[in-house]
């Protein structure tokens, strides 16, 4: 895991374990969302030698995961009516815009 789960916990506003199997899901979920949006491979530490496209976790992926995670731990469903989810997205974007990869 790339964040703790204490961390994902205190974020999620949550003192109890019944749910740690599915916040472990969702930072995983997480994770694989941030890399395929910055076109990336996301770090906990160093990145190997071998790996053109790696990234090592920062505060600012972190709080974009964290965000990530809330909200889905929050909005279980697909489809959230009546809840507009357009600035979640973009704050998650914001954050995460800057290490992108970008194509030529």
């Amino acid at each position: 895991m790339l964040i703790d789960l204490e961390l994902i916990k205190q974020h999620c506003r949550l003192d109890h374990d019944d749910e740690d199997g599915l916040l472990t899901l969702y930072e995983s979920a997480a994770k694989e969302y941030i890399e395929s949006q910055l076109d990336r491979t996301l770090y906990a530490d160093s990145v190997p030698e071998d790996v053109s496209n790696g990234l090592v976790i920062n505060s600012a992926i972190k709080q974009a995961m964290l965000m990530t995670i809330a909200h889905w731990y929050e909005h279980r469903e697909s489809v959230a009516v009546g809840v507009t989810t357009k600035e979640i997205e973009e704050g998650v974007w914001r954050l995460i815009q800057p290490y992108r990869i970008m194509g030529v």
